[in-house]
């Protein structure tokens, strides 16, 4: 439950679902992947027990976010998170989920700015991502995780690392699954780094019509735009 939704773990356990078992498995799902800007120049300026407390909290809150959505917290990078839709439980929506909680994380770091005093600048930024990757238990006999692999996964982070502070950049394969619901923007082609192919991208405006999703009832549209 430290990984996964507890809701995840308990529809695991009373089905007996076969994704505990050790070893891999092909599986399509959506990846996000949120870093904070500017994290290195933070921890510059702050002493390093007001960071280490900042991403504490931060981490918390945006995990819970993770969660309450079926998401699957793969891991924390260093500032960054890396977070799985689709694995090891598929909802059908995955790529909507995994919209839908980047939304409501930049929602919630409005909040968690207004707490920070003197930390105001504290932003994140996000890629989204859809594909066919490897799933299951990797590591060493002495420690494993479960975790994804693939070149979906590495356009996502690529996305994260082109995305403006305070927004949401998706790829087309997550364009594909979510249009319709989400208001967007056209980014066109772009060059991510280390791919040869340019990548269709979108960024993320807001939700269309709260009316067609059953995830965006009472949700008003965030202001994506504020930070640039």
């Amino acid at each position: 439950q430290r990984y996964l939704s507890p809701n995840i773990v308990d529809e695991m356990i009373q089905k007996n679902l076969p994704y505990l078992s050790l070893g891999g498995e092909k599986r399509k799902i959506t990846v996000l992947f949120c870093d904070i800007r500017g994290f290195t120049t933070l921890t510059e300026k702050e002493p390093v027990e007001t960071i280490v407390s900042l991403l504490n909290e931060y981490f918390s809150a945006m995990s819970d976010v993770i969660f309450s959505n079926h998401g699957t917290l793969d891991k924390f990078i260093g500032d960054a998170i890396m977070a799985i839709f689709g694995a090891p439980i598929s909802y059908g929506n995955d790529a909507e989920l995994a919209v839908f909680t980047a939304i409501e994380m930049l929602q919630k770091m409005r909040e968690f700015r207004e707490s920070l005093a003197e930390l105001k600048r504290f932003q994140i930024r996000i890629g989204i991502n859809t594909g066919i990757v490897v799933a299951g238990y990797i590591g060493s006999r002495q420690r494993l995780e479960y975790t994804v692999m693939g070149d979906p996964v590495n356009i996502a982070s690529r996305l994260q690392d082109l995305a403006h502070p305070n927004s949401i950049y998706i790829g087309e394969s997550t364009y594909n699954r979510v249009q319709g619901l989400f208001d967007l923007k056209d980014l066109g082609m772009i060059s991510l780094k280390g791919k040869a192919q340019k990548i269709h991208t979108y960024r993320i405006l807001g939700i269309a019509d709260q009316s067609q999703s059953s995830l965006s009832q009472n949700l008003a549209p965030p202001d994506l735009e504020a930070g640039e």
